[in-house]
C-alpha cells in the first residue's frame, strides 16, 4: 500500500472518482462535473504551489485520492475512496498517510489541518474522529481540525465502549492529539509510522499484536486480572467462573510473551453486573490509568508472584445444559452479556435458546430475556 503524487496521467481516474454517485451526494456542490471543466481544474491544481494531490494504491491498483489545499494559513483536506475499495477503512489510511507526506515532503510549517464534512456524511465524520481530529459544528456541516505539531497518542480497541476514551482524554489533554483505531486492518506499522504516537494504549483487543509494532512503539495493554494471575484469554469470564467478585486492571507493556510485560499500574475493579456493565466500568478505570501514565510517566515494574494462565473460552463453553446451581446459571448469563459476545444458551434438537439481561431473584429464580433461534 503506497501513497504517490498524482500526475497528468491520472486526470481521467480523478474525473471518474469525482463523478461517482456517492462522492457527488456528499459534496457541497452536488452538480455533475463536465470533463472540460475538470481538465482545466486538474491541470491548474498540478501546477499550484500550495495544492497537492496524492493517489493511494493497493497492490498497484488505484484505490483513492487525497488533496491538500492551503487556504488562509490552514490546509484543507478533500479525499475519496474508489467504490471497489469502500468498507475497508481506507479513508483512515488516506488521511493519516497524507498528513505524514504533508509533514515530511511539503512546504509545511505546522499549519492547522481542516476537513469539512456534511452532516449527513456519518462515515466521513467517524473517519476524521478516528484520525484524531476535533469536531466543531458549523452551519450545514461539521468542521474537523487537527494540529500535527501536537504530540500524538493512539487508543486501540475493537469495542465501541472504549471509543469515547479519545474524546474524554482530549478534553483533559487539549495539548495532545488522540487517535482511535477500531479495525485490525488499520492497526499496522504503516499507519502508526504516519501517526508517530508517543504511546499506544490498547484497552480491548482480541488479536495478536505483531512484534514489528510493539518493538517500535510503546504499546500498553490493559488486562482485567491481577497479573501474573490470570494471564491469557477471556479474563472476565474465567474470573467469574472461578467465583471472583473483584479483580484488578493491570496496565502492562506489550512484549512477545502473552501478558508477561512489566506493569505500569493496577487499579481495583468490581465484577458485579453484566459483562457490558463491567466493561463500561472498566473503561472509566482505564481512562484513570492513561491519565496517570501520561502525567506521571511511571517506569514499569516486572511482574512478581505465581503465574496462573487462563485458557480462552469457546462459545460452546456457554452451554447451560450441565449447570445446575441457580447462581452459576446467573453468572454464565451475565458474563457473556456484552456487545459482540456469544450469549449463554440451551439447545434442543431443533432450537437454540439464548439468554441475556438476567436478574437474580432470591436463591431459586432468574428472570432474563430469551431469544429462540431455529436451527
Amino acid at each position: 500500500m503506497i501513497l504517490r503524487k498524482a500526475t497528468s496521467d491520472d486526470i481521467k481516474l480523478i474525473f471518474d472518482w469525482a463523478n461517482d454517485i456517492e462522492v457527488r451526494k456528499n459534496a457541497f456542490n452536488q452538480d455533475p462535473i463536465a470533463y472540460e471543466d475538470h481538465k482545466k481544474w486538474f491541470n491548474n491544481k498540478l501546477e499550484e504551489a500550495h495544492s497537492f494531490i496524492y493517489i493511494l494504491e493497493v497492490n498497484n491498483v488505484p484505490a483513492g485520492q487525497i488533496r491538500f489545499d492551503l487556504r488562509l494559513n490552514s490546509w484543507y483536506i478533500d479525499y475519496s475512496v474508489s467504490v471497489s475499495f469502500r468498507s475497508q477503512n481506507l479513508g483512515e489510511y488516506l488521511i493519516r498517510l497524507g498528513i505524514s507526506h504533508l509533514s515530511k515532503e511539503l512546504n509545511y510549517r505546522g499549519e492547522e489541518i481542516i476537513g469539512e464534512v456534511k452532516k449527513e456524511n456519518i462515515a466521513s465524520q467517524k473517519t476524521f474522529i478516528r484520525c484524531g481530529f476535533d469536531k466543531l459544528e458549523n452551519e450545514g456541516a461539521f468542521i474537523f481540525k487537527q494540529n500535527p505539531k501536537l504530540q500524538n497518542y493512539v487508543v486501540v480497541s475493537s469495542k465501541d465502549w472504549n471509543q469515547n476514551l479519545t474524546t474524554d482524554l482530549k478534553s483533559t489533554f487539549d495539548q495532545y492529539n488522540f487517535h482511535y483505531i477500531k479495525h485490525k486492518s488499520s492497526f499496522d506499522p504503516v499507519m502508526l509510522k504516519a501517526i508517530k504516537p508517543k504511546m499506544v494504549f490498547i484497552p480491548h483487543w482480541s488479536f495478536i499484536i505483531p512484534k514489528e509494532i510493539f518493538s517500535e512503539f510503546e504499546c500498553i495493554i490493559f488486562h482485567m486480572t491481577d497479573l501474573p494471575y490470570g494471564r491469557g484469554g477471556s479474563p472476565l469470564q474465567n474470573l467469574i467462573v472461578r467465583g471472583h467478585k473483584k479483580t484488578k486492571i493491570s496496565a502492562i507493556r506489550c512484549v512477545e510473551e502473552l501478558d508477561a510485560g512489566p506493569i505500569f499500574a493496577k487499579v481495583d475493579l468490581d465484577l458485579s453486573g453484566s459483562a457490558q456493565e463491567i466493561f463500561e466500568r472498566a473503561n472509566t478505570k482505564i481512562e484513570e490509568i492513561i491519565r496517570y501514565i501520561i502525567v506521571e510517566k511511571p517506569l514499569p515494574v516486572e511482574q512478581t508472584g505465581e503465574v496462573v494462565t487462563f485458557k480462552r473460552r469457546t462459545p460452546e463453553m456457554s452451554n447451560l445444559k450441565d449447570v445446575s446451581e441457580i447462581e452459576k446459571v446467573y453468572d454464565y448469563i451475565r458474563m457473556m452479556d456484552a456487545e459482540g459476545y456469544p450469549k449463554a444458551f440451551l439447545e434442543t434438537e431443533n432450537l437454540k435458546i439464548e439468554f441475556e439481561n438476567a436478574s437474580l431473584k432470591g436463591d431459586s429464580e432468574i428472570i432474563a430475556n430469551v431469544r429462540i433461534i431455529k436451527k
